[in-house]
């Protein structure tokens, strides 16, 4: 078991430097069995550390979402309850250091074709007891299909509950049953609720009982320690206030819900602190009503990730927009038919904004080829490093232009295709790419190379 912790000690070798330069020497020879014997040796606060840190390469692992990324499950094999299972100076060490408990989810752990079951409200308690007074990140998520009790998500509920002056980040996916349980402990709870930085909320579809959940909502989105916001809003909800949502406040932002192409700019205006933006729509609006042309531009100067996911021309928002800080921007325009793409608006927003984007991404199935070559000839977009545009039959479509066009060397003087197995789509652009991308064919120089697949 120790073999699977000698990445991880030797990928914190830069980290520890600054906290322990005699240790070095050890932990480079990580492989041979004298250093791991060497490893008790370790000063205790040192030996915490790097527990730590297995504890956060882990953590990313089972949760790269972002607003997930502090929620774990307790596999018996990972840390930290591998520490447990080494020694009893390991188990000692563990058992007292309060930051690797702080992280509890309730949910199953699924990999491959096994599942992990819930853990058990007793092993939860002893998890949280072991956290001391440390902010707790929790998550409850109960499957229909688990074998525990029915009552067991609001068993969780309730333990968690009695450390509610404690909850940092908090992840729940309601039922009518939570949705009931979490109104009597915010009645019972009044101002104690203070420390929730991170809120994830999810709704199971056909919930019945509609206004106590939007109750329950809008009690946690009053809290003014509220940083960070995920909130999936359910198609069968009566129309809701997202005027609610603290947008002034928070730092980042995930919300699907049904925005019209007005709503999304005027609560965009308001995200004055926010990095990080991501708002994704179901299939239930268009922008058939046009935009008031008098709607002034705003400008967000912290946002630096932007996200739009719509079912209208998600490009129309960044007319309106001012982001000088803006590194990401990914545009999906989803089961929209409308003609009337606007690569100029995209210009015109590069210009105004001033920003160095590091990667862009428009994905665009209804996207003419005609209006993909005028994004292509905007001479700001061939400065950004990765590029990413994603269409029907986007390969062949821009290959019988790369064949035919006269001007295409100096229009494209670099270009790429990919597919991506993951996604069933097909990418052209440049840049570096991640490891599902595989590649299709490159056009440099004038010439076409072909990859075997």
């Amino acid at each position: 078991m120790i073999d699977q912790l000698n990445p991880t000690i030797v990928g914190l070798e830069k980290g520890l430097t600054k906290r322990a330069p005699c240790s070095i020497r050890l932990l480079e020879k990580a492989g041979s069995r004298s250093a791991r014997a060497s490893v008790n040796k370790l000063p205790v606060e040192l030996l915490a550390y790097i527990f730590e840190g297995c504890v956060e390469r882990e953590t990313r692992q089972l949760s790269p979402q972002p607003f997930r990324s502090y929620l774990y499950g307790v596999p018996a094999g990972s840390p930290p309850i591998l520490f447990l299972q080494i020694c009893r100076h390991w188990r000692e060490v563990a058992l007292s250091t309060s930051s690797l408990w702080t992280s509890l989810s309730g949910r199953q752990i699924y990999r491959g074709y096994s599942s992990r079951p819930s853990p058990t409200i007793p092993a939860m308690k002893y998890w949280l007891d072991r956290s001391g007074r440390a902010p707790l990140n929790l998550q409850i998520y109960f499957s229909r299909n688990s074998n525990a009790k029915p009552s067991h998500a609001s068993d969780m509920l309730h333990l968690f509950a009695t450390e509610i002056s404690r909850w940092r980040s908090f992840s729940i996916e309601f039922d009518a049953a939570l949705v009931e349980t979490m109104m009597e402990i915010l009645d019972r709870s009044r101002g104690k609720l203070n420390t929730l930085e991170e809120l994830e909320v999810c709704f199971q579809y056909r919930l019945a009982a509609v206004e106590p959940a939007v109750t329950v909502l809008s009690s946690l989105l009053s809290l003014r320690s509220l940083k960070r916001l995920y909130l999936n809003y359910s198609l069968n909800f009566p129309t809701f206030d997202f005027q609610l949502i603290p947008w002034r406040q928070l730092n980042e932002i995930l919300v699907q819900a049904p925005l019209s192409p007005d709503q999304c700019i005027h609560y965009l205006s308001q995200c004055s602190s926010a990095s990080r933006i991501s708002l994704y729509a179901p299939p239930s609006h268009s922008d058939s009503v046009p935009l008031s042309p008098h709607i002034p531009i705003t400008t967000l100067p912290n946002l630096s990730s932007l996200t739009l996911t719509q079912w209208w021309d998600a490009a129309k928002v960044l007319q309106f927009l001012n982001l000088p800080s803006l590194r990401y921007l990914k545009l999906r325009t989803k089961g929209f038919h409308g003609s009337n793409r606007q690569p100029s608006i995209f210009k015109r927003f590069l210009k105004r904004s001033h920003c160095a984007i590091d990667q862009l991404s428009i994905i665009d199935e209804d996207i003419g080829i005609s209006a993909v070559l005028e994004y292509f000839k905007i001479p700001a977009l061939h400065i950004i490093p990765r590029v990413e545009f994603s269409f029907e039959e986007a390969g062949m479509a821009m290959l019988e232009v790369l064949q035919a066009h006269p001007n295409a060397q100096h229009l494209f003087p670099r270009l790429d295709a990919w597919d991506c197995p993951l996604t069933e789509r097909c990418y052209i652009g440049w840049g570096d790419t991640n490891e599902e991308m595989i590649p299709k064919y490159k056009w440099e120089d004038g010439k076409i190379m072909f990859f075997s697949t």
